[in-house]
């Protein structure tokens, strides 16, 4: 059987030192396995090496991009690196780098080009012996690729499928996660179904546990696309939230109904029947609580790109049945 032909495909990269990276420390590689360390802040410079233990956090290692780690943190390596600045390369060759600010959020400074005299020092952009960008004695720290994630929306689902799995506008999908540092990948394979209400494109959903659940959604805002994701055990606690939801609203419903109790000939009398509707009321109020915590889950989107086939398969004006947030 030939393999399934993919319809269209969202891909993102993400450059950063690490999943928890120290930008407001830096480190300078002596010898021996040393390093000199300071800080932002003016604390240091402190002497370290491979193997001391660091501010309690863990014990410290030299990765495969020559970043200190110690524990769940990374500190960036180089000669004289400015604090928060990063760079990430445009073009294969590493010719072109885009410039961002790392504070509270990360923000677009500026393009460059190595060899391109900077406007402000009047000196050229160079690589340093650290792979780094370097300007007039100071250097910028050039983000290694951390990991890769690729939407891949295949063939739409089958009539008899889509009907048992009540989805309309359904294809067959695959998620897929590299991990540049361990070059271990991780395939998620599910459903992508075209659902553009509340903002959003499409959503990613799989099986887990028995349920169709939501761990990914796809937006778009101008023509640039982000996707927002969940791990599916905070996706199956919503989605089980979601269905006590519907439930406790139907009871309510069912109960405040004259026809539903005289035609079920419910032997209850007011009082009982009061205090029943108050506790389910009591106990949506609960379950809606928890369903805004759980909201929470969802990591901030992060932008993805598509070329133009794709980007029309995105912003087709489809619909579907999904309706779980």
């Amino acid at each position: 059987m030939s393999e399934p032909k993919v319809k269209a495909v969202l891909f993102s990269k993400e450059f950063n030192i690490g999943y928890k990276p120290l930008y407001s420390l830096r480190a300078t590689k002596l010898s021996n396995g040393k390093f000199l360390i300071e800080s932002k802040n003016g604390d240091g410079p402190e002497e370290v090496a491979v193997g001391d233990n660091f501010l309690g956090k863990g014990v410290i290692s030299e990765n495969i991009n020559g970043d200190i780690e110690f524990g769940e943190f990374t500190i960036p390596v180089g000669h004289n690196l400015i604090y928060g600045v990063t760079a990430e390369p445009k073009d294969e060759n590493k010719t072109k780098f885009s410039l961002f600010i790392k504070g509270s959020e990360k923000k677009f400074y500026k393009q460059i080009t190595l060899g391109d005299i900077d406007e402000t020092s009047g000196f050229p952009w160079q690589v340093d012996q650290y792979d780094n960008l370097v300007n007039a004695g100071k250097s910028v720290k050039v983000l290694p690729q951390l990991n890769t994630k690729t939407l891949f929306i295949k063939n739409t689902l089958e009539p008899e499928v889509a009907k048992d799995m009540k989805l309309r506008n359904a294809y067959y999908a695959n998620f897929e996660y590299i991990d540049s540092r361990d070059n271990v990948t991780h395939v998620s394979r599910g459903f992508y179904v075209s659902n553009p209400i509340r903002g959003t494109v499409g959503e990613f959903k799989e099986e887990f546990n028995g349920e169709l659940i939501t761990t990914a959604k796809v937006r778009a805002n101008n023509n640039i696309f982000t996707v927002s994701v969940r791990s599916p055990n905070d996706a199956y606690e919503s989605h089980m939230l979601y269905e006590k939801k519907r439930d406790l609203e139907k009871q309510i419903a069912s109960f405040e109904d004259p026809v539903f109790i005289s035609k079920n000939k419910l032997n209850m009398n007011s009082d009982d029947l009061k205090f029943l509707v108050t506790s389910l009321k009591e106990s949506l109020k609960e379950t809606l609580e928890s369903i805004k915590e759980s909201n929470k889950t969802w990591v901030k989107g992060q932008s993805f790109f598509c070329g133009q086939e794709s980007r029309e398969f995105f912003m087709s004006k489809e619909q579907s049945m999904s309706n779980e947030p």
